[in-house]
């Protein structure tokens, strides 16, 4: 559980830092680019697990970095990603999507 509320936060403050640097359109690109490299990297197994229960919580959280890190830290930049993308849209002013 710590691993995954650890990159849902890291997620929140790299979108929160690239928005503040790139601005709306790099950041775009790059939050596609990112999307599409962790779907790329994303394995469909863990090769290397070990099934002893003698497994340190260290060794756990590594394990987990290395098999679902970047595509679960890409999943949660997406929901502030599309808010601020949605807040910033000229289209969106007098439409409100949470009511239609």
């Amino acid at each position: 559980m710590v691993f995954f509320q650890v990159m849902l936060l890291l997620g929140y403050g790299l979108t929160h830092w690239l928005i503040q640097q790139l601005g709306i359109r790099k950041h775009m690109y790059f939050a596609v680019a990112l999307l599409l490299c962790s779907m790329v990297v994303m394995p469909l197994g863990v090769a290397n697990a070990q099934n002893s229960f003698d497994a340190s919580a260290l060794h756990l959280l590594f394990l987990l970095l290395l098999s679902v890190g970047l595509p679960y830290l890409m999943l949660s930049t997406t929901s502030p990603t599309l808010q601020y993308w949605m807040a910033n849209d000229v289209r969106m002013v007098n439409v409100n999507p949470y009511i239609q």
